[in-house]
């Protein structure tokens, strides 16, 4: 087959020229210039074209297959310069045996019945205060009554003139009788027709009047001899012999002391729980603390508008006269009773942001318990929920252990006093000395004698603090207060 022709006169349709001959090997072998670059004189065949385009498309390929190997090249550096960067993982080294801590427990045990109760201050006053006084004047002949002693209802106490009264008597008495004579007499004139109806009526009002007036007068008389209203104790009196008093002046003070009533202020918080009728637990500490039983009768409506508290008075027998008005109790008033109560030292319950936490003994382990604290009794708190029976709750040592802290129980309730991881409990209490020796803090690595300018986080020794309540600094065991050797 013929590769190339040639149309110029003279030359032979069977092969083409040299020099064009050396061009198509010069392009299939690649090292041919561009068609850009062939001489724009000659006329080739298209497959001269297809040829020459196929060589720059193979020479572009090649460039292009050079990026993209650079390319790859440059994101191989890059994978290799990230993974030399990542940190190596370490070597995961097996915990520390850490020694277990020393933990006195609680051994939860529901209450039945308890009763939720608060003390309160009261004072003892007197049933009823009783100012006698006089009802008519007159000068005072006699007093009878001794003040301090008990008296009844109807003992006499004092006694007035009577002079004036009884002449004031015999005057209503001697009207009384001319005016009920006169009423017979014009009985007698009507039933002849003589005496009107008219004149009867007035006969008749006048002797009533007259009798009013001599009743009137008996009445004064017999109030001049003054008597006890009530019984009780007569605790004053305030007049003498001889002295004139006017009616309304006080002459006698009795005071009714059997009962006697308890009055306390309880606070509106605790309103809720009081009613009319409860019976209450009163301690008089005048008395060495005698107990004494009283029943609430009276609840105040109004609460004071100073202090918000509300007076409430109770009713206590005192026959034999132990109580004294005037007097300070203490009286144990009942809230409520609350049935299988659970109740912890309040200083087992951790404080949080929100809420309370404690720590209970779980297979050797402490574990936490997020718990709700109620009524307060002392030094114990209700938990209301979080807790049930059973549980060994930490109530000593509960600050230094943590979730999952492996604990030893050494002890039951406070009876031991708690120590840090591998410490061992102490095993005798401290006493205050009498004097408190002089007190030298040395930091560690500076010049002796520098009692201050000592940051809370510097080591220090100290000297010498026994009893003085300096609080130091203790890298190896927090804050201590100075006192424990």
């Amino acid at each position: 087959m013929r590769m190339c022709t040639r149309d110029k006169k003279g030359e032979s349709a069977g092969g083409p020229p040299k020099d064009v001959v050396a061009g198509c090997h010069a392009s299939v072998l690649g090292s041919m210039p561009g068609r850009d670059m062939l001489p724009k004189t000659e006329a080739w065949h298209p497959i001269h074209r297809i040829m020459a385009d196929r060589a720059l498309a193979h020479r572009a390929g090649k460039v292009l297959g050079g990026l993209i190997a650079g390319m790859m090249v440059l994101l191989a550096a890059s994978f290799v310069v990230v993974v030399a960067v990542i940190p190596k993982p370490q070597k995961v080294e097996p915990p520390p045996n850490i020694p277990a801590v020393n933990v006195s427990v609680l051994h939860i045990v529901p209450i039945r019945n308890f009763k939720d109760a608060f003390t309160i201050p009261g004072s003892i006053e007197p049933n009823s205060v009783v100012r006698v006084s006089a009802e008519v004047p007159g000068r005072i002949e006699q007093i009878t009554g001794l003040e301090g002693r008990a008296v009844k209802a109807g003992d006499k106490l004092a006694e007035l003139n009577t002079d004036l009264l009884k002449a004031s008597l015999d005057q209503a008495r001697a009207s009384m009788d001319f005016d009920a004579r006169e009423l017979e007499r014009v009985k007698d004139l009507q039933n002849r027709g003589v005496a009107t109806s008219m004149e009867h009526d007035q006969a008749r009002a006048k002797a009533d009047a007259s009798k009013a007036m001599f009743d009137a007068a008996r009445a004064q008389l017999d109030r001049a001899v003054i008597h006890a209203p009530t019984s009780g104790v007569l605790n004053k009196v305030p007049v003498e012999k001889g002295e004139y008093v006017t009616p309304g002046a006080v002459v006698a003070e009795i005071v009714e002391t059997d009962p006697v009533l308890v009055v306390v202020e309880v606070p509106e918080r605790d309103m809720r729980f009081i009613r009319v009728g409860q019976r209450e637990t009163i301690f008089a500490d005048a008395l060495g603390g005698k107990e004494f039983t009283g029943r609430i009768h009276y609840i105040s409506a109004v609460a004071d508008p100073a202090s918000r508290t509300t007076r409430v008075e109770m009713v206590v027998p005192n026959g034999d006269g132990e109580l004294k008005s005037g007097q300070i109790v203490t009286v144990h008033m009942e809230r409520q009773t609350i049935h299988d109560a659970i109740m912890v030292p309040l200083g087992a319950a951790i404080s949080l942001e929100i809420g309370y936490r404690v720590y209970v003994v779980e297979k050797g382990l402490a574990q936490p318990r997020d718990v709700k604290i109620g009524v307060l009794k002392g030094r114990d708190v209700q938990v209301v929920s979080g807790l049930s029976a059973g549980d060994d709750v930490i109530v000593s040592g509960h600050y230094y252990v943590g979730p999952g802290q492996a604990v030893k129980v050494v002890g039951q309730g406070d009876e031991v006093e708690p120590t840090k991881p591998g410490a061992a409990p102490a095993t005798r209490p401290y006493t205050q000395p009498t004097t408190n020796p002089a007190v030298t803090l040395t930091p560690v690595g500076g010049p002796k004698g520098r009692p201050c300018g000592l940051s809370k986080t510097s080591p220090v020794k100290a000297e010498g603090l026994r009893g003085t309540g300096v609080q130091i600094s203790n890298p190896a065991g927090g804050d201590r207060r100075g006192g424990r050797p």
